[in-house]
């Protein structure tokens, strides 16, 4: 074999070694990639299902005969243990405004309490 036979060879062996190894990253991929399509379904459900219920409560009158306030709303949520940022995205309100609430409400229970 000449010199250029042999760098040749070598080349190619070089390539197949190289594919090799991208497969095996994409099928890596591939299996992350379709468990994270699977967490965005069950999170988009969980968020349309959070959406309905908070709906379903501002629809619905509380024992006053009123609708909750949007203060309270927020107060109820962050309660329940939603996020700032989850309850600022259902109830279409800009976060700044649902933190301010929250901190005004945690100043008011500590002024309470002592």
């Amino acid at each position: 074999m000449e010199l250029i036979d042999m760098i040749v060879l070598g080349l190619l062996m070089v390539l197949g070694i190289i594919l090799s190894v991208l497969a095996e990253k994409n099928r890596e991929l591939s299996k992350e990639n379709a468990l994270l399509r699977e967490i965005m379904e069950k999170s988009a459900q969980h968020a349309n299902t959070s959406e309905a219920e908070v709906h379903s409560q501002a629809d619905h009158p509380d024992h006053h005969g009123t609708e909750l306030s949007e203060k309270e709303r927020i107060i109820a949520l962050v309660a329940e243990g939603r996020s700032t940022e989850d309850v600022a995205r259902v109830l279409n309100v800009p976060l700044d405004k649902v933190e301010m609430i929250i901190k005004f409400e945690r100043i008011k229970q500590a002024h309470d309490s002592s």
